[in-house]
Formats: C-alpha cells, structure tokens, sequence
C-alpha cells in the first residue's frame, strides 16, 4: 500500500486524481503551474473545507478574514475584499446546480474571479447577477475577469474604483507626425552594430537582440534593465542598484531619431533601443514586463513606445486586452505605438526580412495619455 503523503490532508491520491482531473477545461486557460488547479490544490482546498461538490461539479468559495485590495497589475487597484466578503474561485463547469448554489449567497457581498478568455465563465458570472468591475493580469500573461455582487440586504451598492481610459489600453496607434523612416535606416546602414541577445525566458529560440542608444550602462551592447534581472545576476552585480541611465555613443550617430524623441510630450527618456526580431518565424512567445514595478500610466510611470523602422506585411503584434480579447496588428514603418507591456503580448516575424523597432520609453504625463485616448 503506498504511504499517504503529508500535502495529502489525508485523502487518497486516486481521488484527488480524480476531482483534479474535473479541472482540465478550467487548467486549458492558465499559463502557467501555480494557477492550475491539481491535486495538491485539491487537497488544500478540501482540508479547508472551502472546496464543494455540488450533483458533480466543483466550486471553491471561501471567506475574507481581512481587508485588502486588488490590483490588476503594479498598484493599479480595482477594489477591496471587505473582511466577511465571500470570494468564489476554481469553478470546475458551469451548471444551474452551481449557480443555484452561489445563489444560496445572496445575503453576502460576493467576488467571483473567473478567465477572461473564457467565454462561457464570463458569461455565467453574468447570469449569476454579477457585475463587471475589473481584470487582474498575472506575471505569467493570465488574465481573471473580476466580478462583484452586492448582497440583496444591503442598502447601498459597493463603490468600485473605476478604471481610467488610459489604463484600459493594450495596444494603440498614436495620434503622431509621419516619420520618415527612410533617414533612420540610412543612419542604421552607416554604422556597424551588434546586436545583443535578450536575456528573457519567452526568447527561447534567440530569434530577439536589441543595442542601446540610452541605457544602465554606457556600452551599447547592455540592453538589460538591472531591476528585472534575476537575484544571481544581481548578486554578480552588486553595484547594480547604483547605476542610473545614460546615452551610450551611439545615440550621437542617430540625429533623426533625436529629432523625433523631441516631439514625444515628455519631461523624461528613459531607455532607447533598436530590437531585432529574427525573420522566418521569429517569435516573442506570449508574456507580460511586470517585474518593471516602474511601467505604467499614471504620472511618472514609463510608457513604452514602437516606432517600425524595417518591417512586413506579415509581422504580427499581438496584444490581449483587460477583457481578454485579443489585438493582432501589423505596425507599419513610420507609425507611432503605444504597448502596455504589463497585459499580455506577444510577436511572431513570419516575413523574410528582419524586423526592427526603435522602442523608447518615457515618463508619463496628461499629454502622453492624450497619445492613447485620442479618438475613443
């Protein structure tokens, strides 16, 4: 007979099996292990008592103990669970058993967080009476639509934070002059450049490299930003906390491209660099930049600017959105794009040519949210 493991809480392993395998729909929309609902997660959930079979289908509902907020990402923050608020999570299917159970609820103020991209979750949150205050996005580009219900005793409705328009954007085309793209290639063909592999998990094939016009280090060949950098480089570089940003030698051979940064409505320029992604299916695989606690919109946050130097017809960018729904666009040479790096994307180059953005970032204010809220 096997032993019975401790993360058990004293069920047999078949039958948490079991119960876990009630979840492969809900884990086909996770990208990463810590947000699949297993065995272990079973177990757990099951020793608390929070874990309920409702005539074959699964629902895990537990209790606040504490006030506390709930971001979508960094410190955009959508509302509060209120200590004695009943949060529903991990449903297995979506049935009326289920949703006649939720209903034996309604003398409590409830939160149900469901997948985004999962059509059928969304809308049966909806039919359960709830309604639609948010999304959280998660360092591994999943994204929970985040419902609310007010309990049918209360005599008021909860405030919920609502969203600014800014942060409701993934992916936008700027209101900006025609650049003339033609100058930045001459200037890229009048110089020898390296490109430097970047560093990231989601490159795995290596089809990405980028070179610093302005950067944490003065050689062009650093492209990292030493806050995302795992804790053994940063124990490698231990003065990295130190290093500030500056222009490495190459910016002074890009006078057009120091033309166009000066037209950008901003009062700083963090980092410039040229990225290349390799032709023939070279792929960005889908992720979120949220290590960077410094991305945003709000003011003094860094908003990350494409401008297309060398691309094609068959470049693909793609963006999800808060609501989950995705955003496949062509960027083409000589356009100004916004990307909110903190919600998932991802890039796949299936021309023949490789493709090269001038991307920048730079200090959010009124006018550059303007860039992105324009024409809404």
């Amino acid at each position: 007979m096997t032993e019975m493991k401790p993360w058990q809480k004293g069920y047999e392993l078949d039958y948490l099996k079991e119960v876990a395998g009630q979840y492969d729909k809900f884990n086909s929309y996770t990208d990463s292990p810590f947000a699949q609902f297993k065995k272990n997660n079973v177990a757990e959930s099951l020793d608390k008592k929070t874990l309920k079979e409702i005539n074959g289908a699964w629902i895990n509902i537990a209790e606040a103990k504490v006030r506390s907020k709930i971001t979508m990402h960094g410190d955009t923050v959508i509302g509060y669970k209120e200590k004695g608020d009943i949060v529903i999570t991990n449903i297995s299917e979506h049935t009326d058993s289920i949703k006649e159970h939720i209903n034996t609820y309604n003398n409590k103020n409830c939160w149900m967080f469901v997948w985004s991209e999962w059509d059928d979750a969304v809308q049966f949150a909806i039919d359960c009476g709830f309604r639609y205050v948010g999304s959280k996005i998660t360092t591994f580009a999943e994204i929970y639509s985040i419902f609310f219900r007010d309990s049918n005793t209360s005599l008021e409705t909860r405030q919920i934070t609502p969203i600014d328009g800014a942060e409701r954007v993934s992916i936008k085309k700027c209101v900006f002059d025609t650049i003339d793209t033609s100058i930045i290639q001459k200037e890229l063909q009048n110089i020898q450049l390296e490109y430097t592999n970047h560093y990231s998990n989601y490159n795995k094939k290596g089809a990405w490299s980028a070179i610093s016009l302005r950067g944490y280090r003065p050689e062009p060949s650093f492209i990292a930003k030493p806050i995302e950098m795992n804790k053994k480089w940063k124990e490698e570089n231990s003065e990295w906390e130190s290093w500030t940003c500056e222009d490495t030698p190459l910016r002074k051979e890009f006078p057009y491209v120091n033309e166009i940064l000066e037209k950008i409505p901003t009062n700083k320029i963090e980092r410039i660099r040229f990225m290349s992604l390799a032709p023939g299916g070279g792929e960005l695989s889908r992720h979120t930049d949220q290590v960077d606690p410094f991305i945003g919109v709000s003011d003094g946050k860094l908003m990350r600017l494409h401008i297309p130097v060398i691309t094609n017809p068959k470049m693909e960018f793609t963006s999800w959105d808060m609501y989950g729904k995705k955003h496949i666009e062509n960027m083409k040479e000589g356009e100004l794009w916004y990307l909110d790096i903190r919600k998932p994307h991802m890039a796949v180059n299936n021309g023949d040519e490789t493709r090269i953005h001038l991307v920048v970032d730079i200090e959010a204010n009124d006018e550059c949210r303007r860039l992105l809220t324009t024409g809404e």
